[in-house]
């Protein structure tokens, strides 16, 4: 099997590459251009909406593997469409802000009917429980949407979503293939090898940015991802919110100290830890290296060592998700200390 996904990477790889440049030509034709600004981390004007190579290619490698092996082709409809819808309506938020009401809506109503589209949540297990009941759907398509959003939130700086993304379906990728779920296996491949094919136009210079066509589609892509394999018995929930672990806690985190504080949550911002160290004056690549040792050296030997036992896979996660929050919380004092709101600018700055 580890030919075959090499290969169905590759060719992901390949055609998102060249979809890419396609998308930065026609950024700059329709002046699709984000400026600097006060609340923006890069220094100059920037093509924005590349991440619709990214999704374009997942949905057209899929396509392929369902036209050469028919079985693939209820999840590939279920992925490709919700992933197309939703990387529309980013792609239409790209071009026209659209109100947030009907981004919500949108999301809600492609999450519910891909989660129906897969016969729903069913059982969880949650290390020695075992959870059952309709309810768990209702759970499911509300962790989707903050999912997709999530995506939206962490998309700040050059490379972050999209090596992020990249690591967590190489994650799923192998444990699907371990546990002898193919289609899981060659799905996970091909949204690595799509990630993988973006990274060169957005990092460590970025050439384009993903905007909320990337960020949309690629949030409901992996969130598709853990529903199958969590129906294929292939990939638990815990695991799935533990791969995720740098993102959600970061994200999560950050929405609770603004509520907290009463500063209005919803608007632009750079107040995510990430954020705060690129304003401290770490640079966009010395951040992202960060963030991927904390995936390599803390979270990938976490969850291959608790694979497969429920009990230390919670055990394992909670662990996980306590000290990347107290890696945020360092974060935030550090910067603090270091005063963040100079805007001070270093030998690690970056100007993209």
């Amino acid at each position: 099997m580890t030919g075959s996904l090499v290969a169905w990477g590759a060719v992901s790889a390949l055609s998102c590459a060249a979809l890419t440049a396609l998308a930065v030509r026609y950024a700059h034709r329709r002046g699709l251009i984000d400026q600097p600004g006060p609340r923006r981390s890069h220094h100059r004007g920037t093509p924005r909406g590349g991440g619709v190579a990214i999704i374009g290619t997942i949905v057209l490698v899929a396509l392929g593997l369902a036209l050469g092996e028919p079985s693939t082709r209820g999840p590939v409809a279920a992925l490709g469409l919700g992933a197309l819808a939703l990387a529309a309506v980013g792609f239409w938020d790209d071009h026209r802000p659209l109100p947030a009401r009907w981004r919500l809506a949108a999301q809600f109503a492609v999450g519910a009917l891909v989660i129906w589209s897969l016969g729903g949540v069913g059982a969880v297990t949650v290390g020695p429980w075992l959870l059952a009941g309709g309810y768990l759907d209702l759970v499911a398509l509300v962790a989707l949407v903050w999912l997709i959003n999530l995506f939206n939130f962490m998309d700040g700086i050059n490379g972050i979503a999209s090596l992020q993304a990249a690591f967590i379906a190489a994650v799923f990728a192998l444990f699907c293939a371990l546990d002898g779920d193919r289609i899981g296996a060659v799905l996970g491949a091909i949204v690595l090898g799509a990630c993988l094919g973006f990274v060169p136009w957005n990092f460590p210079r970025a050439r384009i940015f993903m905007g909320d066509a990337g960020s949309y589609g690629l949030g409901f892509t992996l969130g598709f991802l853990f529903l199958w394999g969590h129906r294929q018995e292939s990939f638990s929930l815990v695991t799935a919110l533990v791969a995720c672990g740098v993102f959600v806690v970061d994200a999560t985190l950050t929405l609770s100290w603004r509520l907290v504080r009463r500063v209005r949550w919803y608007t632009p911002h750079r107040d995510h830890a990430y954020q705060l160290l690129v304003r401290s004056g770490w640079s966009h690549a010395r951040v992202v290296g960060a963030v991927a040792g904390v995936n390599l050296l803390l979270v990938a030997p976490g969850l291959w060592w608790a694979r497969g036992v429920p009990a230390r896979e919670l055990a394992v996660g909670v662990a996980i998700l306590v000290l990347l929050s107290a890696l945020w919380c360092w974060v935030r004092w550090h910067c603090r200390r270091d005063g963040p709101e100079s805007e001070k600018r270093s030998r690690w700055s970056d100007n993209v």
